[in-house]
């Protein structure tokens, strides 16, 4: 019994479903979490699980938290795949081993992963770090080790002699070394170790040129959403082929590769028979293919399922064949341009981020344009932190788009409080007192020789969580006002069959379900060979009639 999990939005209600019911799946074999770490896991929530896993895929914020998990008894002697990555921007939290802790040994375990994404270089790992995890004593069977982490030139002569590269054991090692230090290029080619003893590897050399979001992105066109005033770079050394899905993700488009400089490349390589495994593509820029196409053997586009599009149109002459799910962060315009777009695509979300370049969430009538998509079935809106609801021209045009697809979903969220005060005059129906709250830049004087400043920001700092507070009430109650306006005119329309309408339990407009949903599920029980037990076991059309009564209280 495995379960997986896709993490996109929301993601407020998944450590709830970690919490509470993953522990009690006492058959659980296969646990992937994904690698996000977005959603509000903590260490917490999985050294809960009592199952006797055999794969875990997770993200984890630091190193202890992964030697915590690593000491579960259960998990140490059953795991036989431990997929992790690293994320965390917190520079004051040390990424080594707890002081005392003796990690148990993983008995089992012949594959494990440890990866850092390029864009996450706060938070560096020490090798003596890795090579504790690793050693002998604590993965005395380990087989296969993908390997993703910043180093330092120093580090390279410890690698060289570390036992992960030269012990019996015949480890076959993938990695990625990203280096901040530049100025050596090719000259380190001979002491970046090419592959392990017992499996040799090809590798490659380049420079990627990282650049950030522009403070003044409400300034800019989608022409250039990044600045180049302070860019920073890294050399990064990988081994062939390439094996890392989340080297590139960020969780927020906020950082993107801008420049890709090949110095170092292996004789002759063979991309048929050794494939990257590379599946996820992210573009920011306008017009311009992604960077990292550069990256040699990195980027197949014939093996690409999944794109995200951020703040600009889709490349010209951009031809995806396994394209099946596209993301669009602040380009609602892209749709205009639908022709562009490969006619293979299941699936499209579409993210607005109130925060970042481009928002623009006024123009739904492009939506209109999807139905040229022949194979799109699903459509997913989600908005984040817009300070107004939806109006009824607006309302009316997403709701005549819902027939087109077999799924359909739109959310409101909201990751901050009040909106800065340059920006509350655009918000609509706020309490009054919200707004004078808001302009009102007066603040106490307090004297110098008063010993009582802790007390005085302590109270400061209540009143500011208050307004918080009643902005999100008030803000919560527009959106709450665009889900029931949807909700009525959805109904209005011509359905070939009944549309099936799900609000979060818990969310902000569960309350407005007139009975809460019932599910009609299989009972509890292995499936039987006999036919009479296998109809037993199953939904019948009695269950279905049962549960409709109920929620309609006959």
């Amino acid at each position: 019994m495995g379960f997986t999990g896709y993490i996109g939005h929301p993601r407020g209600r998944f450590p709830i479903l970690v919490k509470n019911v993953l522990p009690h799946l006492n058959a659980l074999r296969s646990l992937d979490l994904g690698q996000d770490t977005g959603f509000g896991l903590t260490n917490w929530y999985i050294t809960t699980i009592q199952c006797p896993l055999n794969y875990l895929r997770v993200s984890m914020e630091h190193i202890p938290h992964l030697c915590h998990v690593m000491s579960r008894e259960t998990l140490s002697t059953t795991l036989k795949q431990l997929h992790v990555t690293m994320r965390s921007e917190n520079t004051r939290r040390k990424n080594s081993l707890p002081k005392g802790l003796v990690l148990s040994k993983m008995i089992n375990l012949h594959t494990f992963t440890l990866a850092q994404s390029i864009f996450y270089r706060s938070s560096r790992i020490e090798w003596s770090t890795i090579e504790s995890l690793t050693a002998p004593n604590v993965m005395p069977v380990l087989r296969r080790m993908d390997l993703a982490i910043f180093i330092t030139v120093d580090d390279l002569d410890c690698i060289n002699r570390s036992s992960l590269f030269m012990d019996d054991r015949r480890i076959d090692i993938q990695f990625a070394f990203i280096i901040d230090d530049t100025s050596l290029g090719n000259q380190l080619s001979h002491y970046v170790p090419h592959g392990s003893r017992f499996h040799p590897r090809q590798i490659v050399g380049v420079t990627c040129v990282i650049s950030c979001l522009s403070r003044n992105y409400q300034e800019l066109t989608n022409i250039n959403c990044y600045f180049d005033s302070y860019p920073w770079a890294y050399d990064v050394w990988y081994t062939l082929p390439w094996a890392f899905e989340q080297f590139f993700d960020s969780v927020v488009p906020i950082q993107y590769i801008t420049k890709v400089e090949v110095f170092a490349l292996p004789p002759s390589y063979s991309s048929i028979i050794n494939s990257s495994r590379l599946r996820t593509l992210s573009i920011s820029e306008n017009d311009s293919l992604p960077s990292i196409i550069s990256m040699p053997h990195v980027v197949q586009l014939d093996h690409i399922n999944t794109v995200y599009l951020s703040f600009h149109d889709w490349p010209t002459g951009l031809n995806l064949l396994a394209l099946r799910h596209v993301i669009l962060t602040n380009n609602l315009v892209a749709l205009k341009n639908f022709s562009s777009f490969p006619s293979n695509i299941r699936s499209i979300q579409i993210l607005f981020r109130a925060n970042m370049p481009n928002f623009v969430s006024s123009n739904w009538s492009t939506l209109r344009s999807l139905s040229a998509l022949p194979m799109l079935t699903s459509l997913h809106i989600v908005i984040n932190d817009m300070n107004t609801g939806l109006d009824d021209i607006s309302c009316q045009i997403i709701a005549e788009t819902v027939p087109m697809f077999v799924h359909f979903g739109i959310r409101f969220r909201r990751d901050s409080g009040m909106p800065p005060r340059d920006s509350v005059d655009h918000c609509i129906e706020f309490d009054p007192a919200l707004i004078d709250v808001a302009n009102d830049f007066t603040s106490s004087i307090i004297d110098d020789e008063d010993n009582e400043d802790n007390e005085d920001e302590d109270y400061e700092n209540n009143e500011d969580e208050d307004d918080d507070l009643a902005f999100l009430e008030s803000i919560f109650d527009v959106y709450r006002a665009s889900i029931k306006e949807l909700h009525r005119r959805i109904l209005c329309l011509s359905f070939h069959m009944k549309p099936l309408i799900v609000i979060e339990e818990g969310g902000d407009a569960f309350d407005y379900l007139d009975a809460p949903p019932i599910r009609v599920t299989g009972a509890d029980v292995p499936l039987a060979y006999a036919k009479t037990l296998e109809q037993n076991s199953m939904p019948q059309v009695p269950n279905v009639v049962k549960s409709v009564k109920k929620v309609l209280n006959k």
